[in-house]
């Protein structure tokens, strides 16, 4: 048993009392904290306990385990993070290839992995050592009320940013503008309704699979997923080879190196592509769901559930990239998908094969991206919970449950419909709210939550510098694509005109 002071520090009998912890073992001691955050007195900033020394060592941290046990194996946990990363920015990445060459492509993909990885683990090990079932409580805990407020507002905003995206992405898929999508092209339905279509896959496909309130259940549906993105990615892949064997491929354009321009133009161009980079691999809203999801939680099982879902999103998103610029060269666009049409497609293998292979493709990337919804929904719901009842959304009665999860997947979808043009504000905000909880927080964690050694700190310092340049660079980049939309440098979101 560990002595623990909880509450608002103003003394008293609440701050001395015992919590049960974790025992060396890594198995739980009848329950945990469980007061809720920010209820009344101002939380304050963590300070070293006495007590809190025995988890410093990397073995006996690893044995701690999350506040819940639950059903999902370690395979639905890494399909869950990697569905999680894996969405519209990876179509972006071909283009920030473009704009750098393709060495400091490659080096800046392999390096947002490592700091992905770094601040997802950072984020694991606090919350465990201090106890927390949600990233909100562990920041909340640590720095305060404002903290909470910033990290909650931050993944709120962003994650619900993404969610109407993805609305308007699926209409544009199916749909288009009624002669581009799958369902004027491919079933010959012109007068179809966009709105209509994404409402009947609301209700048929996402609604259904939000009905479990175990992740473990999700996680099912995410593996599938993730073998549609495989197939992209392989068809993307495959392509590329056919090209070069033909000799058509945008080999000639490819740049190892950074195409000309003075070194701070180059420099511009590097830190942007990272920002755009470290934006595909944001998966930290969902991180602490999944480890709650784990049937074995403990810190060292979750620590390989991360390292092996970063490592197959950096492979997934380097063979992308490289894929796509091999294949189009220089005049790849922002969304690699645009250039990939059953025209072009079709000088490689025929316009029959060349329709039915763009076609799956499509479909495939339409039904991950449903998962990903789904787990967008997971953050939010979360998030909104804690900020507005102060506990977890397990705790809530069914009727709240699912009443929440209603409003939210219908507001996401009213907005998609009023404000269709949604990219460039998505982007504008995306852009600081990922900087805060994927490289901010957790590079303050860092500095002051383990002290350890003056490495940590360093890290924790040079997190945080990330967090500011890719919040600077990528609201730079949105307001570029924002004053000049024809060069889509934005990534492209909108997948108008993919068949022809």
């Amino acid at each position: 048993m560990v002595n623990i002071p909880i509450g608002g520090g103003g003394g008293g009998e609440e701050d001395d009392k015992e919590v049960p912890h974790v025992v060396s073992s890594g198995r739980h001691v009848d329950s945990l904290l469980a007061e809720p955050l920010l209820a009344g007195a101002e939380i304050p900033f963590h300070e070293e306990q006495e007590g809190e020394e025995e988890y410093t060592s990397s073995s006996g941290i690893d044995e701690l385990k999350s506040p819940h046990d639950g059903h999902s194996t370690a395979v639905q946990a890494v399909s869950n993070l990697v569905l999680t990363s894996v969405g519209a920015g990876m179509l972006s990445l071909p283009k920030a290839y473009a704009t750098i060459g393709l060495v400091p492509g490659v080096m800046i993909s392999l390096f947002a992995g490592v700091c992905t990885f770094v601040c997802c683990k950072t984020i694991v090990v606090n919350c465990a050592v201090h106890s927390k079932d949600s990233y909100g409580g562990v920041v909340g805990h640590l720095f305060g009320g404002i903290g909470y407020t910033a990290l909650q507002g931050s993944i709120i905003l962003h994650v619900f940013g993404v969610m109407v995206v993805y609305m308007v992405i699926l209409g544009d898929i199916l749909v288009g503008d009624g002669s581009s999508g799958i369902i004027p092209y491919v079933m010959g339905y012109t007068d179809v309704s966009r709105t209509l279509v994404v409402g009947i896959l609301i209700v048929t496909i996402i609604m259904p699979m939000l009905i479990p309130r175990r992740l473990d259940r999700v996680g099912t549906f995410s593996r599938a997923s993730v073998y549609l993105i495989l197939y992209v990615t392989a068809t993307l892949t495959v392509l590329c080879l056919v090209a070069l064997v033909q000799g058509v491929s945008g080999i000639p354009s490819v740049a190892l190196w950074p195409p000309g321009g003075s070194p701070l133009s180059v420099m511009e161009s590097c830190l942007t592509s990272f920002s755009v980079t470290a934006l595909a691999f944001t998966c930290h809203f969902n991180l602490v769901a999944v480890h709650n999801s784990l049937r074995d939680s403990r810190v060292g099982v979750m620590k390989g559930v991360v390292k092996q879902s970063t490592f197959l999103v950096t492979v997934l998103y380097t063979v992308v990239a490289l894929a796509g610029y091999v294949l189009f060269g220089e005049r790849v666009q922002g969304d690699v998908l645009k250039d990939l049409t059953i025209r072009f497609t079709g000088m490689l293998v025929g316009e029959t094969a060349a329709m039915w292979i763009i076609s799956v493709s499509l479909v495939s990337y339409a039904l991950a991206l449903q998962v990903n919804y789904v787990l967008k929904v997971w953050a939010v719901r979360n998030a909104v919970v804690e900020v507005v009842w102060g506990r977890n959304e397990y705790e809530l009665t069914l009727p709240a449950y699912y009443g929440l999860t209603v409003i939210l997947v219908a507001a996401s979808y009213v907005v998609s419909i009023f404000i269709p043009s949604i990219f460039t504000l998505a982007a504008l905000i995306g852009s600081t709210a990922c900087a805060i909880f994927s490289y901010f927080f957790p590079g303050l964690m860092m500095m002051y939550s383990c002290k350890k050694s003056i490495r940590e700190v360093l890290m924790g310092v040079f997190a945080i510098l990330l967090s500011f340049t890719m919040a600077i660079f990528g609201t730079m980049h949105a307001i570029r694509g924002m004053r000049n939309p024809d060069s889509d440098p934005d990534g492209g979101s909108n997948v108008l005109g993919l068949l022809f």
